[in-house]
């Protein structure tokens, strides 16, 4: 059941080494003060100085201070426009006022959320400690109550935000996949032509069948990346006690959300230790128990999901549509091989089992145990 969870349990701030959580420091004094002086804070400690990892999107550190500590983060290229910025940093701010498990972004003397210096922008919240995700039941259960709390108060944000109707940031599966099968196509490849050939025009033919299949679910703000690597965990309880990086998130289907967990959190996806890096071998199924236990939690406690075959159906759609995009992510960031995607192509019909699994035991269970449950 926890087959790739294999590294040791690690503690938010005490050992990182390949945590996607923290993997590099600012390392240039006089920026560091000017965008921590942004944020009201003139002197510090220090700033954590793990073993030197980098992500392929941005840098984070932990500031320490006087009065405690802060989490600093530059925000990814992709994320970093103005409205998109402003967008989620509302959204953020909406839900951390709510939920506990949302840190807290400090506000500079102007009242943003957010320091743009330089050609980057920087955010600075409230620190949260925990340790990462290892596939225990508890954990699965509270990842998923915590996905249907998020979306319901998404609900209300979206009611509170005026400005949410003009949000340019809105999601598209079809699109995302497309974007990503383009990018891995056009790579400067050592693969054997043949091979990258074959496993592009696999792709690409299963998401042009997939295309018209995603019906209109139920649409409001979503978090966008809700995976292993973006949450927190009592070592104790398995509860969640902390929910990171709001950058991909916009306007959508909750079915984007919850397509995304099923694959993440119940074995359809493998990972590079606690990191968001997928890894060789790719997973070729989803975990048929993990999804039931996830979907169970989730929608016994999502107040606007209605579970019948139609949810079910939209939510198998959705991972059909994102898996292309997802192996192409990995290739394009270096995670494995083109032979490594035809290796696992039965992915596709081994979801499709897990459809008619899921319509069978999981309408059965909700009826059973009655859908306003919390866990």
């Amino acid at each position: 059941m926890n087959r790739h969870y294999k590294t040791p349990k690690r503690i938010y701030g005490s050992d990182l080494n390949d945590s996607d959580l923290l993997l590099n420091y600012v390392e240039d004094k006089e920026t560091l003060d000017n965008i921590l002086a942004s944020f009201g804070i003139y002197s510090y400690k220090k700033i954590s100085k793990y073993p030197v990892h980098y992500s392929a999107t941005c840098k984070k550190a932990i500031v320490g201070t006087k009065d405690g500590l802060y989490f600093l983060k530059e925000k990814a290229k992709y994320s970093d426009d103005d409205r998109k910025v402003d967008f989620c940093a509302k959204y953020q701010d909406y839900l951390s006022n709510r939920l506990r498990q949302v840190p807290t972004l400090l506000k500079t003397g102007d009242g943003n959320p957010y320091v743009r210096y330089g050609n980057r922008v920087y955010i600075l919240s409230s620190y949260i400690s925990g340790s990462c995700f290892m596939g225990k039941e508890r954990q699965l259960e509270s990842a998923a109550y915590h996905l249907a709390k998020i979306h319901n108060l998404s609900f209300g944000f979206i009611k509170a935000v005026n400005s949410v109707g003009k949000a340019t940031n809105k999601i598209n599966s079809v699109a995302s996949s497309r974007r990503f099968i383009q990018l891995a196509d056009n790579l400067t490849s050592t693969s054997k032509s043949k091979i990258k050939q074959l496993a592009i025009s696999n792709l690409d033919t299963h998401l042009r069948s997939m295309e018209d299949r995603p019906q209109p679910g139920v649409s409001t703000a979503i978090h966008g990346d809700y995976i292993p690597s973006n949450l927190l965990f009592s070592p104790a309880s398995g509860e969640v006690v902390g929910i990171f990086d709001f950058d991909n998130c916009g306007i959508g289907y909750i079915e984007k959300d919850v397509a995304e967990s099923l694959m993440s959190f119940c074995s359809g996806l493998n990972y590079k230790g606690s990191s968001s890096n997928l890894a060789a071998p790719i997973s070729r199924k989803i975990d048929n128990a993990q999804a039931l236990s996830f979907l169970s939690s989730y929608c016994r406690n999502a107040e606007f999901v209605t579970l019948d075959k139609n949810f079910i159906d939209r939510v198998i759609d959705e991972i059909m549509v994102q898996w292309p995009g997802i192996m192409c992510l990995g290739i394009v960031r270096g995670d494995f091989g083109y032979l490594d995607i035809l290796s696992a192509l039965d992915f596709i019909s081994n979801t499709e089992t897990l459809r008619s699994s899921l319509k069978k035991n999981l309408l059965q269970g909700i009826n059973k145990v009655g859908k306003n449950v919390r866990l």
